[in-house]
């Protein structure tokens, strides 16, 4: 009787580890997911800034060549 409460213990035990695991790892992947699309979008808005800057150099340059 002893013998199966210690089993008891032990299955709960290791029932409640893996699952804050399986939790813990969770929250790590949708943390790191997180990051990444942040990353990502940061590093879109950084490209459409650039490209945003050069055409608005670019352009006023076109509207004065077709005006000479």
């Amino acid at each position: 009787m002893l013998e199966r409460a210690g089993f008891r213990v032990l299955l709960t035990v290791t029932t409640t580890i893996l699952s804050l695991n399986r939790a813990l790892a969770w929250t790590l992947y949708a943390t790191r997911l997180t990051y990444n699309v942040s990353i990502s979008y940061t590093l879109t808005s950084y490209i459409i800034r650039l490209f945003s800057i050069r055409w608005s150099l670019i352009i006023p340059i076109i509207w004065i060549k077709r005006a000479l």
